[in-house]
């Protein structure tokens, strides 16, 4: 669900239709809204070039040079906007 969100921005039928058998309107809810806020924090402070901490600085970024490979999804793959960024 979360890949899916941050690769597409939406949910298909089939992972809300199993995400709701399991959680139910309110927490379908709270995981979306969980998700994105989540989502919104990190692109909040890697537009402001906010550093990691020093005990995470050998950490990987992911940005548009990562692939989601079990959702068939390239981000390093040129949108109409010429830079991967759709």
């Amino acid at each position: 669900m979360a890949d899916q969100l941050g690769a597409v921005g939406e949910l298909d039928d089939a992972t809300w239709a199993s995400l709701h058998r399991h959680f139910g309107d309110r927490g379908c809810l709270e995981l979306v809204l969980t998700t994105s806020f989540y989502a919104c924090v990190s692109r909040v402070l890697n537009g402001l070039q906010v550093p990691l901490e020093p005990e995470n600085a050998g950490v990987p970024a992911i940005g548009l040079n990562a692939t989601t490979p079990h959702l068939g999804v390239d981000l390093r793959s040129d949108g109409p906007r010429g830079d991967g960024r759709q």
